[in-house]
C-alpha cells in the first residue's frame, strides 16, 4: 500500500511536501469507486475529489504555490506487485490560466524513467473542453482525462487517465501510464519549496 512505501498520505505531508495529485488504490480508503479525472477546464482549474483520497489540488492552487519561488517536484508510484519508486525533478513550476497552465519540469535527479516526464516539459494543459496539445485530435477527449499532451502519440506518462484494475486485459488502454513493465496501482504527485529539507 502506498502508505508504506512512501510513508505519506496526508495533505499536509510530513516531510513539508504538499500533495497536489493523488490516483490510486490506497488501503486507507472508503470508497467503493475510483473517481473520475475526466473533467472540465473549470474543474481542474479550481480542483476536485478529497484530499485524504484521489484528488486534483486545482491549477490555480498549484499555480500559486509554484510561484512562490522555486519548488522541486516529487513523483511516488507504486505497482500492483507491491514494489514503488520515486522520481525527484530539481524545479516545478505551473504558468498562469493566460498560458493555460504551461508547466515547466526541472532537470531529473535519477534519470532513466524519470526522464518520460520530461517529454511535457514546456507543455499546456488541456481537458476535453479547451485543448491545447499539437495533436490534432482531442486526446483530452481521446484518453479521459485533463494532461498536458503532446504530439502524435498524446503522451509518454498520463497520470490523469482512467483508473483499471491489475485484473483488466485493456489495462493500459486510456489509463494512468508510466513507460514500465507493470500496471501502476498508486500514484501521487507532490512539491515543497526547493529551500526545505527533509
Amino acid at each position: 500500500m502506498l502508505i508504506n512505501c512512501f510513508n505519506i498520505f496526508s495533505f499536509f505531508c510530513r516531510s513539508t511536501f504538499q500533495v497536489i495529485m493523488r490516483r490510486g488504490s490506497f488501503e486507507s480508503s472508503k470508497r467503493k469507486y475510483h473517481i473520475s479525472f475526466n473533467h472540465t477546464w473549470n474543474s481542474y482549474k479550481s480542483g476536485f475529489g478529497d484530499v485524504e483520497d484521489e484528488f486534483w489540488l486545482g491549477n490555480e492552487n498549484i499555480h500559486s504555490l509554484t510561484t512562490q519561488g522555486t519548488n522541486e517536484l516529487q513523483v511516488d508510484i507504486e505497482f500492483f506487485n507491491g514494489s514503488c519508486v520515486t522520481y525527484h525533478y530539481d524545479s516545478f513550476k505551473m504558468d498562469n490560466e493566460k498560458s493555460n497552465y504551461r508547466i515547466k519540469i526541472g532537470k531529473p535527479v535519477n534519470n532513466g524513467e524519470a526522464l518520460f516526464l520530461l517529454q511535457h516539459n514546456n507543455l499546456e494543459f488541456s481537458t476535453y473542453d479547451r485543448y491545447h496539445g499539437y495533436n490534432k485530435q482531442n486526446c483530452a477527449k481521446i484518453h479521459a482525462g485533463g494532461w498536458w499532451f503532446q504530439n502524435v502519440r498524446c503522451y509518454d506518462v498520463f497520470l490523469t487517465g482512467i483508473y483499471k484494475e491489475a485484473s483488466d486485459k485493456e489495462r493500459e488502454l486510456h489509463s494512468i501510464f508510466w513507460p514500465s513493465w507493470q500496471p501502476l496501482k498508486a500514484v501521487q504527485m507532490k512539491i515543497k519549496p526547493k529551500y526545505l529539507y527533509n
